[in-house]
């Protein structure tokens, strides 16, 4: 009984008609278990309050903290992420089948491929059956033992998209396949079979463990590739012949995701109904696509002949260039090379008129017209404007001498490149040697001159009589101023020689002077013998002036000072000597 009633006093029941001892006694023995009892109730009560009171401000609490700060975004971040941890190793294959068609565009892959370029169109063959082309690509099929239309194909058609399958990826049933027009149909199923057994023999082979990225992508099939394009649900295999773009590849991917946004449901719950899969089609034959050769376009006959005119006058124009170009080089080397120019300017155009030059030049270089005739050219082609130089080159200089000194004949200028100096050589007038060296030097290049090589025949005349009137010695008798017997003669022919030699000088415009020495012996004063010395040289002075000379003569006196001898009475003490001067301006040695 007790029992009883603890038990309904425990669950909080109020039973009727209780006794109140007993009561007293519950509330003696049970006072602590009902107060925690009674705590329980009001805690209960006050969370139920509670959370009704929050649930009626939680979405705009979350909205006020976030507005704040990052801290309710803290707080959650840990619970989120073990909670999408839990989901995704619990069930992976919801997430793949949702996230997949959604962030498939985002992680496209870049694969460069190269694949043959054998391709054909069954069009194409019969476009050019009858043709001069079709006629050669008939004898290149028989030569290489394949179809006409194989042919036509390599030669007309770069790709071509023939059959697409859309097959399930764990089963390998073909869901819906397309086959292009005038493409033979092939069985489905079979294709399915052997794509699913090739790439379960690569995946086996090749991949790695763990690893269900690894999947074939493109299969060779000599003049076929088959490119495969995978999700977890479903795949997509396009036969294509040829060699196709990549842009082909990225349609697919894309056609894949549209199916699989479309189908994922129905690819989830498969179990070997292709009926809601005939919506598909729509997207397979959206993948369909071909290139075919690009043909060259005819050009017209007016076409040819405008580019054929074109051609000759640009090659016409262009060897006109070269040749212009070579004629105005060949004459800008020929006056550039010739002494006396100096070009400083050149101006040469295609139109047909003069070009126009600058240079330098000397006046005594070739004359242009004489120089460009040389070459072949004519002075009509340039028009050149002279600045006047004097030229320093020996060959100008030359020219210079050879005009500004009037050579006689016989006279011949050469230049010494070693020594850089003329030297003049040869027979002249004396009076031209003289004025030679000085008209030499006024011409601009002139430094050296040597003019040793010259003479005038006249000079052996003027040393022999020189040497003879010298050599001629004229005694005189003893105290008297008269010549011996014996030598009264070579009085009168050296007054003949002087006065020839007088002559001599004249006519070459040598100044000539003589001096006479008169010497007497011991015998005598000094002073006697001095004017008897300055006598007989009065003698031969006389006898000169007495022919007209008009040579300046110097009368010495030299009494007995030199005499020969100390004898009182020496013959050859008693004499007169000459001494012959030339005033020579020509710096020659005679």
């Amino acid at each position: 009984m007790s029992s009883t009633s603890e038990n309904s006093v425990v669950s909080g029941g109020s039973p009727p008609n209780t006794d109140p001892e007993v009561d007293k006694f519950k509330e003696l023995v049970f006072r602590g278990e009902l107060d925690r009892i009674e705590e329980l109730e009001r805690k209960l009560d006050s969370q139920l309050r509670s959370t009704k009171s929050v649930s009626d401000v939680i979405a705009e609490a979350v909205v006020m903290r976030s507005s704040k700060d990052n801290m309710l975004s803290a707080a959650l971040s840990p619970i989120v992420e073990n909670s999408l941890q839990d989901a995704l190793k619990k069930r992976p294959q919801d997430f793949i089948s949702i996230i997949f068609p959604i962030v498939g565009s985002l992680i496209r892959r870049s694969i460069s491929e190269t694949f043959s370029s054998m391709l054909g169109s069954f069009s194409k063959s019969l476009e050019f059956s009858f043709s001069p082309k079709g006629i050669k690509w008939r004898i290149e099929a028989i030569r290489a033992g394949k179809s006409f239309s194989e042919i036509v194909m390599l030669h007309t058609v770069v790709y071509r998209v023939e059959q697409i399958y859309l097959i399930h990826s764990e089963s390998g049933l073909v869901l819906s396949n397309l086959v292009n027009k005038g493409v033979h149909d092939r069985d489905a199923d079979m294709i399915s079979g052997m794509l699913t057994a090739i790439q379960d023999f690569a995946k086996d082979c090749f991949a790695t463990a763990g690893d269900e990225s690894s999947s074939l992508n493109s299969l060779d099939m000599g003049d076929y590739t088959i490119y495969i394009e995978r999700s977890p649900l479903a795949y997509l295999a396009c036969v294509v012949r040829g060699q196709a773009p990549k842009e082909l590849q990225v349609k697919l991917r894309e056609t894949l995701e549209l199916i699989l946004a479309k189908f994922n449901d129905v690819l989830q719950d498969y179990r070997g109904d292709d009926s809601p899969f005939v919506a598909a089609a729509p997207y397979l034959e959206d993948c369909f696509a071909e290139q075919l050769v690009e043909e060259k376009k005819k050009i017209s006959f007016v076409t040819k002949i405008l580019v054929g005119i074109f051609i000759i006058l640009f090659v016409s124009a262009l060897t006109y260039k070269i040749y212009h170009s070579h004629r105005m080089n060949s004459i800008l080397n020929i006056i550039g090379s010739e002494p006396g120019y100096i070009l400083i300017d050149a101006e040469s155009t295609l139109i047909p008129k003069p070009w126009q030059l600058v240079a330098l030049k000397d006046a005594f270089a070739v004359p242009l017209p004489e120089l460009l005739s040389r070459g072949g050219y004519s002075a009509d082609e340039v028009r050149c404007s002279f600045i006047p130089i004097d030229s320093r080159e020996p060959s100008i200089v030359m020219k210079k001498l050879q005009q500004k000194l009037e050579l006689p004949l016989g006279v011949t200028i050469k230049y010494d490149l070693d020594n850089d100096s003329y030297h003049i050589s040869g027979l002249a007038d004396y009076m031209w040697i003289t004025n030679a060296k000085t008209i030499a030097y006024t011409i601009p290049g002139v430094d050296n001159l040597d003019i040793s090589g010259l003479a005038d025949p006249r000079f052996d005349v003027l040393k022999r009589l020189k040497q003879e009137i010298e050599n001629t010695v004229i005694r005189f008798a003893r105290g008297g101023e008269i010549p011996i017997s014996t030598d009264q003669h070579l009085l009168d022919e050296v007054s003949e020689k002087l006065v020839e030699l007088e002559k001599l000088t004249n006519a070459m415009g040598i100044a000539l002077t003589l001096t006479i020495y008169g010497h007497a012996d011991l015998t005598g004063t000094e002073i006697r013998n001095y004017a008897i010395s300055q006598a007989r040289a009065q003698v031969l002075a006389a006898k000169l002036y007495a022919k007209g000379s008009s040579i300046p003569i110097s009368m010495y006196g030299m009494g007995s000072s030199f005499a020969d001898t100390t004898e009182l009475e020496d013959l050859d003490s008693r004499k007169i000597e000459m001494r012959i001067h030339f005033a020579n301006k020509s710096g020659i040695d005679f």
